[in-house]
């Protein structure tokens, strides 16, 4: 491909790679559940401000070159604006830093200007507008209950405590909700992980124990062999949970 045809097709490959990347963390995500894995964001802030500059640049070579649309792209661009939703949602969250509230509405705002740009037709693109504007309303007002109530929440991990076989790892996490006290939870999983660009993929946490808020400062979590773990006296075999 010469330079000429390259910068005619800018926007397409833009708009290409952005679809791949929001549609697939979804599907990803929902394979990798099925079998008892869990795809979590590693850098999340990074990951949205790629994608941000990824759908903005998608954005302005639309806008310049005012190219003709396929139908496969007119399809694939309807799912744009609710991959950015649950991608800005799921990865702002595990973050809750500013900047990445503010890249999640970027690449929302972004991606639902690409969706009318590339619908063919004025109803479609009314129609479209008005299920954009629902679908901000959501981001905003799960961004307000996520910043205001529950950011009062925060689970840390105080303790980590692998198996005699190193296949498993419990969690002693302390689970602070300010004025409401809080918990303390004990979570096992396998410990293999893989890391792959902004995320990480790794077996999905069993909930095995939950005790009272502060507890953790006492606890005592001990494995007596690879299948079974003593907390506070309490006997956990893993037997009993699903452990993929």
């Amino acid at each position: 491909m010469d330079k000429s045809r390259l910068k005619q097709n800018i926007w397409r490959i833009l708009l290409a790679v952005l679809c791949v990347c929001l549609l697939s963390v979804p599907v990803l995500m929902l394979f990798l559940w099925a079998f008892g894995y869990a795809l979590l964001f590693r850098y999340p802030t990074a990951f949205l401000c790629a994608m941000s500059v990824l759908a903005a640049a998608a954005l302005v070579a639309v806008y310049i070159q005012k190219p003709i649309f396929s139908k496969a792209e007119t399809v694939f661009a309807v799912f744009l604006p609710t991959a950015a939703l649950f991608c800005g949602l799921k990865a702002a969250k595990s973050d809750s830093g500013v900047f990445a509230w503010l890249f999640a509405g970027i690449l929302l705002v972004c991606c639902a200007v690409l969706l009318i740009k590339i619908l063919p037709r004025a109803l479609w693109k009314f129609l479209a507008a008005g299920f954009e504007m629902l679908l901000c309303g959501f981001f905003l007002l799960d961004m307000f209950f996520t910043v205001v109530f529950l950011g009062i929440t925060c689970n840390t991990v105080v303790q980590t405590v692998p198996s005699p076989q190193n296949t498993y790892v419990a969690e002693v996490i302390d689970s602070n909700q300010g004025a409401l006290g809080g918990d303390t939870f004990v979570e096992v999983r396998k410990t293999a992980s893989a890391n792959i660009l902004f995320f990480t993929v790794q077996s999905r946490s069993v909930r095995v124990y939950e005790g009272e808020w502060g507890e953790f400062e006492t606890m005592e979590t001990v494995w007596v062999d690879e299948n079974t773990l003593l907390v506070n006296n309490e006997t956990v075999y893993l037997d009993h949970f699903v452990l993929l």
